[in-house]
């Protein structure tokens, strides 16, 4: 076993107690909270570093999210970890913190990790990723975090959804125009509006009186 190996174990082992479950993958980590949310940890990393980030998914956004790729003709691998609406390094959410960013015992150094590592990753997780969970897990707050720019690489796919059932159509068919527009032409912007139409006979209906 690697010594990244070796480190993700003991840290899913005591996310495990908090938890946590690694259904596909033992650097990614997911945890139901209340309702449709999910907290999400991930640490990516290698012998001599780790990158750790926390993460905010929604069951319900992610059903219709799949549902409407699929209605778009794109069969994709439904998955309870990926993707998170919301995703940031825990440098930053303990930016405050020299001890858990900056000065972290898994930043790189040029030496091989030491086993406490793992324990003391653990301890910020819980200091700084926690209360992160607790504060976005609405999706009011998935919109304000994205001025804060806290949002995974599947922001822009949410997005519309958010803003969908908060009973906002007309600033969801908005931003949804306004991505597509920053998106080239051929594949990447036609396979974005095939989805947000998609989105849309799903959802549009349930809008209405």
């Amino acid at each position: 076993m690697s010594v990244y190996q070796q480190l993700v174990s003991v840290v899913g082992a005591q996310l495990r107690e908090d938890g946590f479950t690694s259904p596909s993958h033992a650097g990614l980590l997911v945890k139901p909270l209340s309702g449709p949310w999910r907290a999400w940890i991930s640490v990516a990393g290698d012998t001599f570093t780790l990158d750790p980030m926390a993460g905010i998914m929604n069951d319900e956004l992610s059903e219709i999210y799949y549902r409407a790729q699929a209605l778009a003709g794109k069969k994709l691998e439904r998955r309870i970890d990926t993707p998170p609406i919301l995703m940031v390094d825990l440098e930053r959410l303990a930016a405050d913190c020299a001890a858990c960013s900056t000065k972290a015992p898994w930043a790189y150094r040029g030496e091989i990790l030491a086993d406490s590592v793992a324990v003391d990753l653990v301890d910020c997780l819980r200091k700084f990723a926690y209360p992160f969970f607790a504060k976005y897990s609405s999706l009011q707050s998935l919109l304000d975090a994205s001025k804060e720019r806290l949002v995974g690489y599947a922001f822009p796919w949410f997005a519309p959804l958010i803003l969908i059932k908060l009973g906002r159509m007309g600033d969801a068919k908005t931003y949804a125009a306004n991505y597509s527009r920053h998106l080239p032409d051929d594949e990447p912007g036609a396979e974005y509006r095939n989805y947000f139409n998609a989105v849309l006979r799903l959802l549009e209906p349930a809008q209405l009186p």
